[in-house]
């Protein structure tokens, strides 16, 4: 019951907000990384 609770209980939004921007920011990384790689790949 408790894991029941834990996996599906209603996440506390600011937690949710905190998980969003952590999720936004890996992906912007990811597309600097990206971009950064494409960029050396077509000057090469």
């Amino acid at each position: 019951m408790l894991a029941w609770e834990e996996c599906c209980a209603e996440p506390d939004p600011a937690e949710l907000k905190e998980e969003n921007s952590n999720v936004k920011s890996a992906t912007d990384r990811f597309r600097l990384n990206f971009l950064i790689v494409f960029v050396r790949l077509v000057n090469v």
